[in-house]
């Protein structure tokens, strides 16, 4: 039996591990049978995985765009506050 990790896309933290080749999903509680059995494999492996890993998150393009506008937008509003700018 062999396990992975998934991670929340928008946190970038393990959510749930993936039992293979089942794809069963086995939440992170510790009440949880399989949960207890993956941590009992997990601490017999010679490279364990790593439940506080991370994966880096990236905002979706569009966020990321409206971000960059939002801050160019603020840089204008500061330089109209100081008389720096004629129009936007």
């Amino acid at each position: 039996m062999k396990y992975e990790l998934n991670y929340n896309q928008q946190t970038g933290q393990v959510n749930v591990i993936i039992q293979l080749p089942s794809n069963a999903n086995i939440p992170l509680c510790e009440a949880n049978t399989d949960y207890q059995d993956f941590l009992k494999w997990n601490a017999e492996q010679e490279t364990p995985l790593d439940l506080k890993s991370t994966i880096t998150v990236t905002p979706p393009v569009i966020a990321r765009d409206l971000l960059k506008e939002l801050d160019s937008m603020k840089v204008d509003i500061v330089k109209l506050k100081a008389g720096k700018v004629d129009k936007i």
